[in-house]
C-alpha cells in the first residue's frame, strides 16, 4: 500500500467570484451535496453513499485515536531540555513536546472498550532496539492529551493492546468504544471503510475494496488464515486504524504489508 498524497481542494469555476457577480453562484454539484436537497436524476445512490459515510463518520471517529511513541534522551542531548518524566503524573502542556524524551513515530489506533483500552499495530510502541518505547502519548478526537501504557503484545499479528493511563487534567478525555462486526460474510467486491488519525492536524478516511477473505487453504506463512486482502490507499499514519464495514462496525485493523 502506498502513502495517500496531500490533494490540494479547489472550488469549481460556477462558484467563483468574479468582478462581474453580486454574488458567487453554486454549481449544480455543490447544490447536490446538501442533504436536504434531491440529487440529480439517476444519482441517487451515490449521493446515499455519501450521506452514509458522513454519518459513519460522525459516529465513528470517537473511537479513533492517534498514538505517538518516545524515548528517553539523555540530560543534554536534544531534546532533552526541560523538567525530568520520573513522575508519571506529569503531562505536558499541549502546545509543547515532552521535555527529556524525543518522538519516534505514530500511528493510529482504536478504542475497543469503555475501560480504555486500545489496539494499534505492535510495530508502533517499539523501539529500535526492540523494546516497548519509554512514553506513549494518546491523542482523542477532542484533541486531548494522555499518557498510556501496554498491557498485552502478539508479534505475530501485529497486535499491541493499551490503556488510558494519565489524563492530562484529571478527567476522561471524549472517547467511546467502537461498535464490533463479524469479517465472515465481508466477501470480495464488498465495499469497506477505513479510518486513521495520523500524527498532526490530519485525518484520515478511504473507501476500500474487499479483494480477498481469509484462507486456510496455504500460505500459513503468510498468516492468510488471519488476514483480509483490501484495496486501498493507506496514509502511513493510518496503520494501527480500523477497517469497517457500511455500518460503521469494526471489522479489522490496518496494518502495514510486509
Amino acid at each position: 500500500m502506498t502513502a495517500l498524497p496531500l490533494l490540494l481542494l479547489c472550488t469549481l469555476s460556477s462558484g467563483v467570484l468574479t468582478a462581474d457577480d453580486d454574488e458567487p453562484k453554486k454549481s449544480d454539484l455543490v447544490v447536490a451535496l446538501a442533504d436536504d436537497v434531491a440529487p440529480p436524476e439517476g444519482e441517487a445512490g451515490i449521493f446515499e453513499l455519501q450521506r452514509t459515510l458522513r454519518r459513519l463518520n460522525d459516529a465513528v471517529s470517537p473511537s479513533i485515536v492517534c498514538i505517538a511513541a518516545y524515548e528517553r534522551v539523555a540530560e543534554g542531548a536534544e531534546g532533552a531540555e526541560g523538567p525530568e518524566q520520573d513522575n508519571p503524573r506529569w503531562v505536558r502542556d499541549l502546545d509543547l513536546d515532552y521535555p527529556g524524551f524525543r518522538r519516534l513515530k505514530g500511528g493510529s489506533g482504536v478504542v475497543v472498550s469503555a475501560a480504555g483500552h486500545v489496539i494499534t499495530n505492535r510495530h508502533l510502541v517499539l523501539g529500535e532496539d526492540g523494546e516497548v518505547v519509554d512514553l506513549i502519548d494518546l491523542e482523542t478526537v477532542d484533541n486531548r492529551h494522555s499518557l498510556c501504557r501496554v498491557v498485552g503484545l502478539e508479534p505475530t499479528l501485529n497486535l499491541a493492546i493499551l490503556q488510558f493511563d494519565v489524563y492530562s487534567d484529571g478527567s476522561s478525555p471524549r472517547f467511546a468504544p467502537i461498535v464490533f462486526g463479524n469479517s465472515y460474510p465481508l466477501q470480495p467486491g464488498h465495499l469497506t471503510v477505513a479510518m486513521g488519525d495520523p500524527l498532526g492536524p490530519e485525518k484520515y478516511m478511504n473507501l476500500g475494496l474487499l479483494a480477498a477473505t481469509p484462507s486456510r487453504e496455504c500460505y500459513q506463512e503468510q498468516l492468510t488464515a488471519s488476514y483480509l486482502q483490501v484495496v486501498l490507499q493507506a496514509h502511513p499514519g493510518a496503520y494501527g486504524g480500523a477497517l469497517l464495514d457500511l455500518h460503521g462496525r469494526f471489522v479489522g485493523m490496518l496494518v502495514p504489508r510486509d
